[in-house]
């Protein structure tokens, strides 16, 4: 897959076979088969055979050879197992330190070294007992003796799943949180989307690294719970020896304690996944976990597989190993700790990653072509030798290395094969191995140290023949990784992205800076790689994860969607801030092959991004149907299949050429797009009336027709590539609806919350027509972190797309995105909604863009193929009511053909009490309609008057005018057409001018009405336009109530009594003035109620009337009528009778002296003994009533001096600790006052805010 190691050789000739190795402080400590120890000082810039001095040598370091090596590096100890013992010798000097003699027998050791804090054992606490209680060591009890404590014990620390065998009590109090890191997803996250399992993928990891530092401090659950301690640095040494182990530990490099546990098999590999838990190997079928507790603790649980979880499970562990091995070496099983606290189960060639609690991490697993000889590892790959032969790809080689053994490296991530070595390698064996080799391979042995888990790795290869072997000697080859970033870019150049992902999961920001940055680059590739396999969910599902610039994802569609942003499958990798991979540049030219039509797919034995669930499957997931896979690109396909090694000699896992991808993806996409844009829709906008027909995303053409034009073989191929092309096609329209979907759900209300939301200057920038480049310019970021022009830009973009992609695969969402606000650009949008016949939807999109000019246009040209008057302006009128008052010159405009057409119909446009027709500027309505029909603007003046409650001087005088101008038009035509000579129209003559004086009379009586009943109107405006020589009665009515709307009641009065002789109109004038004046009198509240209730009065006063004056003209109307009645000026009669029935019916109204005054003197006293009598009444009544008030005040004005008096002779005394009950604070030399009810003493300003607030208090 690419070069992660360089190997080179750091030692040759070495003629004792080293059989361990071990690295300290600079130095290799390697143990040879006769026993000797040499030491080496490494230089690890360059790691070649001169870059290893020796240092130290011991020929007689041990007896017999050395199996195994460590350094305890805190107590300066060297940890070597020889001769089944082990040995502890100083790290400086070599000698012999003592001999661990209870270690006889022992097969392998471990060591860890952690900090952990040594917590006051007042009650020492060891984890949870078997019956879910924390298990205590009784205080004097020996080591291993225990007594439950009744405590309820915290979920989710390491040993939680209680767990009891022969061997001890299960139990730990690091807290590591290691179920919820292992348990199964939750149901949620089971049903999740690609983003909810990349989200359960990171939740797991962050979990993992929280629970190995949480480990790796031992101590920190002393934090959680607030205790104190001191943190000490904890190593411990485990021995396996026949059926026990044996734990040594040093705390501060001095050694602390010894324990010993008894098991029920022999330990023949040892891994520590915590410091707390330590994994054994036993036989090839079974491992166990023990619980080590912290150094201050005394308790050491052993838990063997066959009691762990029930019977269920531990067949189930049993069940996957239930082949015997072969030999000692096949079925030899082993345990390896590898990152994230995980421990690698292998045997027989499979490897099963497990947690801390002895449960698979995995779905995945490692699958070898054999049984892996040896095992290491160094963040992030594991390591395995594999024997000669094993490998099927160099069976056939003719490298003269190829039958050599095989060291395969594997990522512990993705769990691909990166690189593949036979050693020794082709370059150092090719002409100095002898022929012999051939037949008889080399040993190679992989003697890394477990503990640091990091580079150099060290290979040991040892001729297998004697002779070679005297000759030639071993040879320690030095395996030292590349950087982070070599690998990562080479990973990206191949084309490898998917790995290249999972070595960024492997490394720690400190260690590469711009890891995040990496991270999100390649994972935008890894997505486009995964789109040109047409896996659209998965790509578009990653696209959304990392927040991509939408035009970049648009542009990988064809123009039909994609319009001027659509780019060719060779800018596909550019516009992404990538190269072609190298791998597949020389697949181009293969592009135009018949093979790579528009029908042709992906082999489904190639993928450019294939998934690492589809190329190595743990034999372990028949078992475990139900847990998700921690794969970063989600569960595999439901067709997938368990497979073998996805490497083979140093091959990467199967990848296509992008032959039939590429094609496939630009062909076919194109292809459908053609054959379904041939299917459109038939619509109207009258939609209730037409049917729609949905468009057609198949392939055109029936079977039948195909098979008249070609033959059977013909025909099935041409079917099933048309059906294969369409459901691609449709499956990426989909994929990109969802996109640009979510992308529209995040910036809109972005948008809709900015400040130019309301003044929609967004709008008319979505209409900008945006250069290509510029957008496809644009960062990866979120929407929110968008300046204004560019948040705009990306919304008609996607809009743009969003209106395209719903046309061809939910055409039915196309009027609901119309109707709402969207930012697409109509220039595109229109004419595909034109082609679809989609007419109803342009209009709302038309409107939603405030391009109603456009809309009404429209509206007007399919109305006028339509007969009914109803449906032919209907439409244009209910959008008409709908615009705001800023689009009034078009409304205005629009409406004049409406008014033409049917103008009872037509003026519904401003008389309707719907849509926005009451915030529309009715001056400028009155204005237009003046000058396109008086009529008209009559009857809408009249409809604002009397429905809205128009209230504008300006508009009443506006009316009344009309009114006059249309009773002189009237009245002149009919002038006109009594002067008509022509005899033989007399008859039709007559007729109308009887229609005419009907029409003016109905005129006349709307003017007289509208006089009496409006208040707003000016008079003195209207008052100059009637004509001063008109003895029409109903123009004198006119003016007498004009004449009383400005308080000259006299003149209208005289045209009553005069002119008119209706004395009775006289009267009934006088009797509403007086009405009026009584009304006002009252309190404006009740004045302004009666006003509402209808009891206007057409006497209120102009405002150029002074206001005292007016009030004495109305409180005289009566003895002004009786001044006309006898007035005898000028040769006019007195109306002595009318004058008399007035003071009669009115006495109580006129005043008494003023009417004696004017009365003849002949008038006998018995005439008007009733009146005098009334007025004498009232007189006294009103005198009577002045004493009476007189006196009520009087004694209330006592009673206010006698009270006033009283709380004036009050005193209170105030002393040093008196306070103020309201703000209980200390009254001192503040201003005081005293409540007069309650006698309470409080600041003054306390009592105003009491007396405040009791106010508000009451209803």
């Amino acid at each position: 897959m690419h070069t992660a190691f360089d190997c080179a050789p750091l030692l040759t000739g070495i003629k004792a076979r080293p059989e361990a190795i071990t690295t300290h402080a600079g130095k290799l400590y390697i143990g040879s088969s006769t026993g000797s120890l040499a030491v080496y000082k490494t230089h690890p810039a360059s790691p070649t055979a001169s870059g290893s001095e020796p240092v130290q040598h011991a020929p007689n370091f041990a007896r017999r050879q050395i199996d195994q090596l460590g350094v305890v590096k805190e107590a300066n100890v060297l940890v070597s197992l020889s001769d089944a013992c082990v040995a502890l010798h100083d790290l400086s000097t070599l000698e012999l330190r003592t001999q661990l003699t209870q270690t006889k027998g022992a097969t392998t050791f471990g060591i860890d070294t952690s900090i952990q804090k040594c917590v006051a054992p007042a009650t020492p606490d060891y984890g949870p007992g078997p019956l879910g209680a924390r298990t205590t060591k009784r205080a004097g009890a020996p080591w291993g003796s225990t007594a439950t404590v009744s405590r309820a014990f915290k979920p989710g620390a390491v040993g939680d799943q209680t767990q009891s065998a022969a061997g001890g009590v299960m139990g730990t109090q690091a807290q590591r949180n290691r179920s919820s890191v292992f348990d199964v997803p939750s149901k949620d996250w089971q049903t999740a989307s690609m983003r909810g399992m990349d989200a359960m993928v990171k939740y797991r990891e962050e979990e993992r690294r929280k629970a190995m530092e949480g480990a790796r401090f031992g101590g920190a659950a002393a934090d959680a719970q607030g205790q104190e301690g001191v943190m000490t640095l904890v190593t411990v040494l485990a021995v396996g020896v026949k059926r026990k182990l044996l734990l040594f530990r040093w705390v501060d490099g001095e050694f602390w304690d010894t324990r010993e546990v008894a098991l029920q098999h022999t330990p023949r590999s040892l891994a520590f996944v915590t410091p707390t838990r330590l994994f054994m190997g036993y036989n090839a079928t079974e491992y166990g976990t023990i619980a080590i507790p912290l150094a201050a603790e005394s308790t050491v649980a052993y838990t063997h597989p066959s009691s762990a979880y029930g019977s269920a499970e531990a067949s189930l562990r049993r069940g996957a190993h239930v082949q015997p091995p072969t030999n000692s070496t096949a079925g030899r099983m082993a345990v390896l700790h590898v990152d994230g606290g995980e421990v690698l189960f292998v045997r027989d060639g499979t490897g099963i990653f497990l947690g801390a609690d002895g449960r698979p991490t995995r779905r995945e697993g490692v699958e070898w072509s054999a049984t892996p000889q040896e095992l290491a590892f160094a963040k992030p790959y594991v390591f395995a030798v594999l024997p000669s032969g094993s490998v099927p790809s160099l069976k056939n080689s003719s490298l003269p290395n190829a039958h050599h053994p095989v060291l395969q490296i594997r990522s512990v991530g993705t769990l691909f094969a990166v690189q593949t070595l036979c050693f020794p390698p082709a370059a150092a064996s090719g002409a100095q191995k002898p022929a012999s080799s051939a037949s008889s391979p080399p040993q190679v042995r992989l003697l890394t140290p477990s503990s640091g888990n990091k580079p150099p790795v060290y290979v040991v290869v040892t001729p297998t023949d004697r002779t070679t072997l005297e000759r030639e000697g071993s040879t320690v080859w030095q395996l030292e990784m590349h950087g982070w970033g070599q690998q990562i870019n080479e990973l990206v150049e191949q084309g490898e992205f998917e790995e290249a992902l999972g070595l960024l999961d492997s490394v720690d920001n400190v260690i590469l800076e711009d890891k995040d940055e990496r991270r999100a680059h390649v994972q935008s590739l890894f997505a486009l790689a995964l789109f040109a396999d047409e896996r659209f969910d998965e790509a578009i599902e990653m696209f959304m994860e990392l927040d991509t610039n939408p035009a970049k994802v648009i542009a990988l569609y064809p123009a039909a969607v994609a319009g001027e942003l659509s780019r060719s499958r060779d800018e596909w990798f550019p516009i992404f801030g990538g190269k072609m991979p190298a791998r597949l540049r020389g697949d181009e030219a293969s592009v135009g092959s018949p093979a790579s039509g528009p029908g042709s797919l992906p082999s489904q034995t190639q993928s450019l991004a294939t998934s690492a669930t589809n190329a190595a499957r743990s034999r372990l997931g028949a078992f475990l149907p139900t847990r998700r896979p921690q794969s970063i690109v989600g569960e595999p396909h439901a067709s997938s299949s368990l497979s073998s090694s996805p490497s083979q000699a140093g091959s990467s896992k199967p990848k296509p050429t992008r032959t039939a991808t590429g094609a496939t993806t630009a062909s076919s996409i194109a292809t459908a797009k053609a054959e379904a844009d041939q299917h459109a829709e038939a619509a109207s906008i009258r939609s209730v009336r037409t049917t729609k027909d949905a468009p057609e995303m198949k392939a055109t053409g029936s079977a039948a027709s195909r098979d008249s034009r070609g033959t059977a073989a013909t025909t099935t191929t041409t079917t099933a590539t048309a059906a294969a092309s369409d459901a691609s096609w449709r499956k990426a329209l989909d994929a990109l609806g969802k996109f640009l979907a979510d992308r529209r759900r995040i910036f809109k209300p972005i948008l809709e919350a900015s400040p130019q939301h309301e003044s929609k200057d967004h709008m008319a920038m979505s209409q900008i027509k945006r250069d290509t480049n510029w957008l496809l310019s644009l960062p990866n970021k979120p929407f929110g972190e968008m300046d204004k022009d560019e948040l705009i830009a990306v919304a008609q973009t996607v809009d743009t797309a969003l209106f395209k992609v719903f046309l061809q695969t939910k055409p039915a969402l196309i009027g609901p995105l119309c109707r709402i606000e969207n930012w697409c650009e109509v220039e595109q949008v229109e004419e595909l909604l034109k082609e679809r016949s989609k007419y109803s939807e342009l209009i709302a999109l038309y409107g939603g863009k405030e391009m109603h000019s456009k809309a009404l246009g429209l509206l007007k040209h399919f109305a006028e193929d339509e007969e009914d008057i109803e449906e032919k302006l209907r439409p244009t009128i209910q959008y008409l009511q709908n615009l705001g008052p800023e689009f009034i010159e078009l409304i205005v405009e629009s409406s004049h053909w409406l008014l033409e057409v049917d103008a009872e119909l037509g003026i519904e446009v401003f008389t309707a009490d719907t849509g926005k027709v009451g915030s529309w500027p009715r001056l400028e309505i009155v204005d237009d309609l003046n000058k396109f029909d008086k009529r008209l603007c009559a009857v809408y003046l009249e409809y604002i008057i009397d429905h809205a409650g128009e209230a504008d001087p300006e508009l009443h005088d506006k009316l009344i005018k009309l009114y006059l101008r249309q009773a002189a038009q009237l009245q002149g035509s009919a002038g006109d057409r009594s002067g008509s000579s022509i005899a033989a129209a007399s008859s039709t003559r007559d007729e109308g001018e009887g229609q005419d004086e009907d029409e003016r009379a109905a005129v006349m009586q709307k003017l007289l009405r509208f006089l009496r009943t409006s208040t707003q109107y000016r008079p003195e405006q209207i008052l100059v336009r009637l004509p001063a020589d008109d003895d029409d009665r109903d123009m004198l009515e006119a003016r007498a109530l004009l004449l009383g709307r400005m308080g000259q009641h006299e003149g209208a009065l005289s045209i009553y009594v005069r002119k008119l002789k209706d004395p009775a109109r006289a009267e009934a004038y006088c009797r509403d003035v007086w009405q009026y004046r009584a009304a006002m009198a009252s309190t404006p509240s009740e004045a302004q109620r009666q006003l509402a209730q209808g009891c206007r009065s057409n006497h209120q006063q102009s405002l150029l009337v002074d206001e005292e004056q007016k009030q004495r003209a109305d409180s005289e109307v009566f003895l002004t009528l009786l001044r006309i009645y006898l007035d005898a000026t000028g040769g006019k009669t007195i109306q002595l009778d009318a004058a008399l029935e007035l003071i009669a019916r009115h006495a109580a109204r006129i005043d008494l002296g003023a009417a004696l005054a004017i009365l003849p003197a002949t008038v006998p006293v018995s005439q008007i003994a009733g009146f005098v009598d009334v007025n004498l009444r009232e007189l006294t009544r009103r005198q009577h009533e002045a004493r009476v008030v007189r006196e009520i005040r009087t004694n209330r004005q006592w009673q206010v001096e006698e009270t006033l008096c009283r709380l004036q002779s009050r005193r209170v005394k105030v002393g040093e600790s008196r306070t103020c009950p309201q703000c209980h604070k200390r009254l001192g030399n503040s201003v005081v006052a005293v409540n007069p009810v309650s006698g309470s003493v409080m600041h003054y300003f306390c009592s105003i805010h009491a007396d405040a607030k009791s106010q508000q208090q009451q209803p």
